[in-house]
């Protein structure tokens, strides 16, 4: 049977645990508060968590991502941007995705990195960001952790922070992650429940980007 791991998506000092297009936070097991505390009491913190930090580095290795150019580009829509932010687009070295949604892919903006690129939109009452990364490390212990909350590959997954609703899914071979976020949240039905974000994650389309 194909071992199944965790890819944990990192860019600069950001990192983000992506499982098969699934994004969480990286959880440290093993030391609790209680422990942590009673280590400090007893002058022992570094040791104790220099030696968890270590084993948690020892267990994450580099995964090649490879970048599906030809199905990007078979998918690749045009949506008439200004021809400015399509440039900006075209410089990203891997497939951008934007909403369908005229007055939110408009109004994005742009910013790339090694293995990464963020548009940032706003309109309607709606930040939407939308972060894509092409790297990725392991953690195939993560796995066994997360157990049958761990998503089927491909498929979307919703989490809830702050009345920001977050879709994290895989595409192309890359990772992506997309925030909704309503600027009334408490008097707008979008930031209710999970359904428009599910809705926006539908309508993203590829765009452009640099083979």
């Amino acid at each position: 049977m194909q071992s199944r791991t965790m890819k944990i998506a990192a860019v600069g000092v950001t990192a983000c645990a992506v499982l098969w297009g699934c994004h969480t936070q990286e959880r440290t097991p093993g030391v609790s508060a209680q422990a942590k505390e009673q280590a400090v009491k007893a002058g022992k913190e570094d040791s104790v968590f220099e030696r968890q930090a270590k084993l948690n580095e020892a267990r994450v290795s580099v995964v090649p991502v490879t970048l599906d150019w030809q199905a990007a580009n078979d998918a690749r829509v045009k949506l008439g941007l200004e021809q400015g932010l399509q440039s900006q687009i075209d410089a990203v070295p891997m497939p951008v995705l934007l909403p369908r949604t005229a007055s939110l892919s408009s109004s994005a903006f742009i910013t790339k990195g090694p293995g990464w690129y963020a548009a940032a939109m706003d309109a309607d009452g709606l930040n939407v960001a939308l972060h894509g990364y092409s790297i990725a490390h392991q953690r195939p212990d993560l796995v066994e952790e997360f157990g049958d909350e761990a998503p089927k590959p491909g498929e979307p997954r919703t989490s809830r922070t702050h009345m920001i609703v977050s879709v994290s899914f895989e595409r192309f071979g890359a990772s992506y992650i997309m925030e909704v976020e309503c600027a009334r949240p408490s008097q707008d039905a979008r930031c209710a429940d999970d359904r428009f974000a599910l809705s926006l994650f539908e309508e993203l389309v590829m765009v452009g980007g640099k083979q």
